[in-house]
């Protein structure tokens, strides 16, 4: 270390060697357990998904980003040894070499564990068991319905849909056709239900077509129906979503099951988008699978049948068609990652103003009043946008995207209490050394750190 004073620091010599000596020794006992918790952390993510990338389900993927991030920071810090230069602009350029790279090594992190998440099947959220084929539906059946489906009519029920369309938060709007194949000797009413529309029975109100083919008899109907669902906004805007028909045969009483009627689409792969208008227009919203699938819905009540079938059995599974979709999150991490982005700049900016020389200070009107009044200024700011998003998704918790906005609060709270501490005279090492170097190599890697560990929480 260089004699003297150090940027207003008065560190002599001795001083310096000793710090200098105690931060090697330092550096290199925390490299030990680092490197073993990173070998360790890449054994076990190897072996649950080798090396390719293990969208569905990557175990121990925060453990190794974390270890590899504080690895590769530690070892840049014994190669390039900063506390070792004998003049000051070496030791700041060499710090901050190490604080850019560990700021961009959790840059990278947040991207990668973006592209993973992105990436991720989202077929899971389809509502109970997905069946793509005839056969796969009548093992489902034969499972699931009392007496292996013996006296059951089976009704095969086809969906098209043309449009779909988000009605705020909880509500979205669906139109097309539906279609049933009813087996000519079966008294079986025609039409479906939507049990979770506006108004149930108006889907096969418009009758638009039916004709006798052989054994059975087509029917087919438009709808337009409004559907209130809950939707999961925890991972907004990386959040996909699964809109789904419920539907139910028109008579309560009969011995009734609802099948997809596979036999009026191509063979039916998951991410074709089967049963999807081709030039439908998804708006803010990315497709992503198409599947049918049943579920067993409990009900407290036999509506009233004294020999419940049916509907009114609860042990009758019911047909689902569920449609997935994944948000464009192009639009909501741009609009609201700039200006955050441009605010997070600003402060990091104002600390080059905040100094232990009193006439510098005074030279550029530095004072306790105007870093709280900045400070102030930054937060509305970021309280507006975090309204916004909030009024958008309508979420009960807190969504993704708000972390990046309280990691800055924190940041801004950093900022402001280290200008206070400097403008009370208060003499703290960390402060004085190199007229406030070190809260200002921290800023970068402590927000994006944040930002990354609140991302690794998230989702993994």
């Amino acid at each position: 270390m260089v004699e003297g004073d150090w940027d207003g620091d008065s560190l002599n010599a001795v001083t310096g060697e000793r710090w200098s000596r105690r931060f090697k020794i330092s550096v290199r006992i925390l490299l030990v357990p680092v490197t073993a918790w990173m070998a360790w952390s890449l054994h076990e993510y190897l072996s649950h998904g080798g090396l390719k990338l293990n969208y569905d389900d990557p175990h121990y993927f925060s453990s190794l980003t974390f270890a590899t991030i504080i690895f590769l920071t530690l070892l840049a810090l014994e190669i390039l040894k900063p506390l070792d230069r004998t003049d000051s602009r070496s030791v700041r350029m060499r710090l901050g070499f190490v604080s850019a790279f560990t700021s961009l090594l959790c840059l990278a992190g947040i991207a990668f564990a973006w592209t993973m998440v992105y990436g991720k099947a989202s077929e899971q959220s389809a509502v109970g068991s997905i069946v793509t084929n005839d056969q796969a539906t009548q093992r489902y059946l034969t499972e699931h319905l009392p007496q292996h489906g013996a006296g059951y009519t089976k009704v095969p029920t086809g969906v098209f849909i043309q449009s779909v369309e988000f009605k705020g938060a909880s509500n979205v709007t669906l139109s097309g056709y539906v279609w049933q194949r009813i087996p000519r000797e079966a008294r079986v009413k025609p039409g479906v239900i939507f049990p979770e529309a506006g108004d149930a029975y108006a889907a096969t109100e418009k009758l638009v077509y039916q004709h006798d083919e052989g054994d059975h008899r087509l029917m087919g109907w438009y709808f337009y129906a409004e559907f209130r669902q809950l939707f999961d906004y925890g991972s907004y805007p990386l959040d996909k979503q699964n809109v789904w028909l419920r539907m139910w045969g028109v008579d309560f009483q009969q011995r009734v099951v609802l099948t997809p009627d596979f036999a009026g689409y191509p063979p039916w792969k998951i991410r074709n988008m089967t049963a999807m208008d081709a030039k439908m227009v998804y708006g803010e919203w990315n497709p992503d699978f198409t599947a049918y699938s049943y579920l067993s819905n409990p009900y407290t009540t036999n509506f009233g049948f004294a020999r419940p079938a049916g509907i009114s059995n609860s042990n009758t599974p019911e047909l689902y068609f569920n449609l997935g979709l994944k948000r464009d999150p192009q639009g909501p991490l741009y609009g609201s990652l700039i200006r955050w982005s441009f605010i997070a700049l600003v402060v990091f900016f104002a600390m080059f103003l905040i100094t232990i020389d009193e006439e510098r200070r005074e030279l550029v009107g530095f004072s306790t009043f105007q870093v709280m009044s900045f400070a102030v200024g930054m937060l509305l700011v970021i309280v507006f946008d975090q309204n916004a998003i909030r009024e958008a998704t309508e979420a009960k918790g807190t969504v993704y995207l708000e972390y990046f906005s309280y990691a800055l609060y924190l940041m801004i709270l950093f900022v402001s209490l280290n200008a206070m501490m400097v403008t009370a005279n208060i003499r703290i090492r960390a402060l004085t050394w190199g007229a406030n170097l070190l809260p200002k190599l921290v800023y970068w890697p402590g927000y994006l750190g944040l930002v990354l560990a609140a991302t690794l929480l998230v989702f993994f």
